[in-house]
């Protein structure tokens, strides 16, 4: 389920817009789990968490990978580490010696 902040759902304006552009980037149409997954916040689960994402965005994005798996970024570093304590905060450390923490 797509959510935001008036209960759940997307307008129909953004849905046409999200799905005209992965048409665009894709040449294909797609399940709104798989066009809308990695939008910022977008995405929230109904089940009940510690944080309880229910019905609120999040500033996260969610991606899931198995161990060995390639990750792609718009920037270039290296993961340095995760915190699984802390719901997915991961440690980056950029090319330019700069630290991102997220």
């Amino acid at each position: 389920m797509c959510g935001n902040t008036t209960g759940g759902t997307w307008s129909s304006t953004w849905t046409t817009k999200v799905n005209a552009l992965y048409n665009a980037l894709f040449n294909q149409t797609a399940s709104q789990a798989r066009a809308y997954y990695n939008l910022y916040g977008a995405m929230y689960s109904n089940t009940v968490s510690p944080i309880s994402y229910r019905g609120k965005f999040h500033t996260g994005i969610d991606m899931t990978y198995s161990s060995g798996c390639n990750v792609y970024a718009p920037i270039s570093g290296t993961i340095k580490g995760i915190d699984r304590t802390t719901w997915g905060t991961v440690y980056i450390e950029k090319s330019s010696g700069v630290n991102i923490v997220s």
